[in-house]
């Protein structure tokens, strides 16, 4: 059985006075987390921090960062320049219960081109990072799960990683 700890994550919203939904958010995508790795052989332990992860006996520590930057301009802008949506994101396919939360921490803040950067790290106890996806994302469709794809694949990586 392989212990992974979920680091309470870090997460940065675009509306500086939003602190605890930014704890909302980052309770949610530590479920989202949870939700993708636990499974046959992989146990998954919640931590406030990462020196609880010996203590909570971990062989891995799963750290995540989430940030959030509105996009400049404004009603005047819009309506000068209209919105140019990309491709819809797939929604035929009911979001997990823990990503329809983490939707929901985020749905008063999300708003029409913001961009979100992420960093999701797999690190062992010695601290040797093992698996680390990052990148940016640009919302063209506010509501819509744009996190748990990039999520699953960090995820996957991870499963990958550790050998399971």
């Amino acid at each position: 059985m392989i212990r992974i700890g979920i680091v309470k994550p870090s997460v940065t919203l675009a509306d500086k006075d939003s602190s605890q939904n930014a704890s909302d958010v980052a309770d949610a995508l530590a479920g989202v987390f949870a939700e993708k790795l636990t499974g046959a052989n992989l146990e998954v332990v919640r931590l406030a921090n990462e020196s609880e992860a010996r203590g909570a006996e971990c062989d891995f520590v799963v750290r995540a960062t989430l940030g959030q930057k509105h996009a400049g301009g404004g009603m005047l802008g819009m309506m000068l320049s209209p919105p140019k949506l990309g491709k819809p994101p797939d929604m035929t396919q009911q979001p997990s219960p823990a990503a329809s939360e983490l939707m929901a921490a985020l749905a008063s803040s999300v708003k029409y081109k913001d961009e979100f950067t992420y960093n999701f790290q797999l690190a062992g106890l010695d601290g040797a990072s093992a698996v680390q996806k990052s990148g940016k994302l640009k919302v063209d469709y506010p509501g819509a799960d744009y996190l748990s794809p990039v999520i699953g694949d960090a995820t996957a990586a991870i499963k990958t990683k550790i050998g399971r």
